[in-house]
This record gives C-alpha cells, structure tokens and sequence, in this order.
C-alpha cells in the first residue's frame, strides 16, 4: 500500500480524511491555512466576517454528512 499526503485547508481535511479512508486509502494529513480567533473578536459584536466563518463551518458539516447518506 502506498501512503498519500493530503495537503488542503485545515478547515477541509476532516471531510478529505473520511473520503480518502472510504476509499481504502492510507492519507496522511498535512493541513494549511489555519483559522484562528484573536481573543479579543470573541469579545466583539457580530461582524459579516464571523457570519461567513459559520456558514463555511456549516458548509463543512453538510459535507460530512453528505458523504455519509
């Protein structure tokens, strides 16, 4: 068996890891573009770019989901 490295955004490779070990695949996660919250945004008031941020998270759970059905 041949070992493959999956390099995506860090916010993907959970769904890319279930994918590749559907198919049989050893993957090893090599994950990029972090996401991280400064401390002081959790403090803030809504903004438009912490509503585009929940809606990729979402995004990326109708995926996994989408994969299971």
């Amino acid at each position: 068996n041949s070992t493959i490295l999956v390099v995506t955004s860090a916010s993907h490779m959970p769904r890319a890891m279930i994918i590749f070990k559907y198919f049989g695949l050893n993957a090893i996660a090599a994950p990029t573009n972090f996401r991280t919250l400064d401390k002081a945004e959790f403090l803030t008031m809504p903004s438009v770019s912490n509503l585009q941020s929940s809606t990729h998270v979402f995004h990326e759970y109708i995926g996994i989901a989408w994969i299971y059905l």
